[in-house]
């Protein structure tokens, strides 16, 4: 929770007790969902404040709700108001600075003191000279930003990672982003080939491809994130199969069989890849087996036997195994997650994580070859995923349970357009920004749009899932995953985030964030945003670069040059080319000068178009010229 939010709880609360008479106490109020949002407002105008918000008509009551803190005003207002305030975005401080509050009677001190202990939040006590006592707070100290953007990317069935064009795709995706592990579907499906019968009817195993596949992930820094299935057509109990390439999704003819299957499996990799590093490998049993398109019936009981019976028997093989499910989409939560739950705990299975599917558009409407969805208002997205980890924590043997999120994505289709525009981008970057509040990890669905669920696409832009469109052309979303890994690059520490930008600051002083401008609806809006960035550098100092890559309609729009293109179905080399060459961001650069009041600062100023996306980074640069060179006298001679 932010200090300005705090504060702001704790005198509303103390209002309340003097002219109410109240009995609860003060630190009992930090508890109450007042639903409201507060910001620091970079103006030390009142007046001029007041004025703004009058003129924009958000709500009346906002007098009384800003606060004057350290010289900056506070502003306070109600959460349903929020899309209001986001339409003005007044100027917002960011940096690790501290907000003062004095004129306290000892009385008054104490009840404090006890508030911001319930609260969580660290001070300083001072005796000013009248005698009264001040607190200091750190300023904004806790934002949660668990950016785990690289941990897991999807991937079409494991089949096609024998093709080049699937293997030059992913070669470019951990290149510019670089992902710890990789997950997809088909592991025991019949183009891999691992479940063989003799004539006899004896079980064995043919690892060739499976070897092929993984060797290949391993030479480009991945691990298996294994989910298993779906059911060797030998092994099936019934015909029933899902997509254009028939994966059986039938529970088992004989379990014992099947987890023969799975414990061959696990050994072998363990011969090959060493025991100690496969024992690292999250292991998933099935795929949405709430949808009866990929388990028969979305027969709970079942499924609940598959997962028993394969838990007992990796766990058997080794117990550093990690093993989790029951990987369902979303909407479920109170029916399959917390019988899921319930199920682990009556039958003592102590189940090692959690995972769930995250999408975040209504049903899709098709036309011809497409579908076309509307999105989700994303907090109720994110509401979903808090319930997740309610139900999750109500088992206290399984609170903190890590969940992960195996599937991610807007829509939950493979030929949805939206996947390969600038809003998908923009969207996406706000779920990054968030899906590590509740959860391990979140995994895009998928890296590439080699893919093919219902059959060869007709054209390269076809609303495949993938981060890079066929061609190996990166999509506006590959670059949001790109720039949030950037963040990740050194140590550092989030001081700031909202529904726009977050911003991180390392241990070398330097700055990096990311600012979005996402519409569910367009609005032809663009966004500006003025951050105040506090420097080490003394203002006479020009050291300090500002860089700024920016993803948007007019500047990285592969999909606009393709339509101008006149929409080609196979694009030629030279159009594939430049389809590539319009697929990176515009870079900007610019040298600054801090400002020394009141503190030394920087004030950049992001201007974000309509679903945009932009990275920036600010550092100290010092000069280091030639002798005899200026720059200066050559801009000079070139002007004349």
């Amino acid at each position: 929770m932010a200090t300005t939010d705090i504060l702001y709880r704790y005198f509303k609360a103390r209002q309340e007790v003097n002219e109410n008479g109240h009995s609860e106490t003060l630190a009992q109020c930090i508890h109450y969902d007042r639903g409201v949002d507060a910001v620091v407002l970079d103006m030390k105008d009142k007046k001029l404040a007041q004025k703004i918000l009058k003129e924009t008509d958000i709500n009346d009551a906002f007098d009384s709700w800003l606060l004057d803190i350290a010289g900056n005003l506070v502003l306070v207002y109600p959460r349903e108001q929020r899309e209001k305030y986001m339409e003005i975005q007044p100027h917002l401080v960011l940096g690790e600075k501290l907000v003062q509050y004095g004129g306290f009677s000892h009385s008054e001190a104490q009840a404090m003191k006890d508030f911001l202990k319930e609260a969580g939040v660290d001070y300083k006590q001072s005796v000013e000279n009248d005698g009264r006592i001040g607190f200091l707070l750190a300023e904004n100290k806790e934002y949660v930003f668990r950016n785990q953007v690289d941990f897991c990317i999807g991937t079409g069935r494991m089949g096609l990672a024998l093709t080049k064009e699937y293997q030059d795709q992913l070669a470019l995706v951990q290149k510019e982003i670089g992902f710890s592990h990789i997950r997809g579907h088909g592991l025991f499906c019949d183009d891999i080939g691992i479940y063989q019968e003799t004539p006899e009817g004896e079980s064995e195993y043919n690892f060739t491809y499976l070897d092929r596949v993984m060797d290949s992930y391993i030479s480009l820094g991945l691990r298996p994130f294994l989910e298993l299935g779906f059911m060797p057509q030998k092994m099936a109990s019934g015909t029933q199969t899902i997509f254009y390439w028939k994966g059986n999704t039938t529970p088992p003819a004989s379990y014992k069989k099947w987890t023969d299957m799975v414990t061959a499996l696990l050994s072998h990799l363990c011969e090959r890849y060493t025991t100690d590093e496969v024992v690292t490998w999250p292991i998933e049993v099935w795929n949405e087996p709430n949808l009866p398109g990929f388990w028969e019936n979305a027969d709970m009981p079942e499924y609940f036997k598959l997962f028993h019976t394969t838990f007992d028997a990796i766990k058997k093989l080794d117990s550093r195994f990690l093993v989790g499910g029951p990987a369902v989409c979303g909407g479920t939560d109170e029916v399959w997650i917390r019988s899921f739950m319930e199920y682990c705990e009556t039958n003592d299975l102590a189940v090692d994580f959690v995972t769930r599917h995250h999408y975040t558009s209504e049903p899709p409407k098709t036309q011809g070859h497409y579908s076309y969805i509307e999105l989700m208002d994303p907090e109720d997205g994110f509401a979903n995923l808090h319930t997740t980890r309610e139900i999750i924590d109500s088992f206290p043997r399984f609170k903190g349970l890590p969940i992960h999120i195996t599937e991610f994505n807007t829509s939950y289709v493979p030929n949805c357009p939206i996947h390969d525009t600038n809003q998908n981008a923009a969207y996406i970057a706000h779920q990054l920004s968030r899906l590590g509040d509740d959860n391990e990890s979140y995994s895009y669905w998928t890296f590439g749009d080699v893919f093919e669920e219902f059959g060869v696409p007709f054209t390269p832009f076809h609303g495949g899932f993938g981060l890079v469109a066929n061609g190996c052309i990166p999509k506006p979303t590959f670059w949001t995953f790109a720039f949030f890994k950037k963040l990740k690059e050194k140590k550092g520490i989030c001081v700031y985030k909202d529904e726009t930008c977050v911003v991180m600051k390392y241990e070398d002083g330097s700055y990096r964030g990311i600012a979005w401008n996402a519409t569910r609806n367009r609005s032809g809006k663009d966004l500006c945003l003025n951050l105040t960035i506090p420097t080490t550098q003394s203002a006479s100092t020009d050291s300090y670069l500002f860089l700024t890559q920016t993803v948007d309609e007019e500047n990285c729009n592969p999909l606009k040059v393709w339509h101008d293109l006149g929409e080609p179905a196979n694009p030629t080399k030279d159009q594939i080319d430049l389809l590539k060459q319009t697929a990176r961001p515009q870079i900007h650069t610019e040298r600054m000068v801090p400002v020394s009041m009141p503190e030394s600062h920087i004030s950049i100023e992001l201007n974000i178009k309509e679903n945009g996306v932009v990275y920036f980074s600010l550092e100290s640069k010092p000069l280091h010229p030639d002798r005899g060179y200026s720059y200066e006298r050559v801009m000079q001679y070139e002007k004349r």
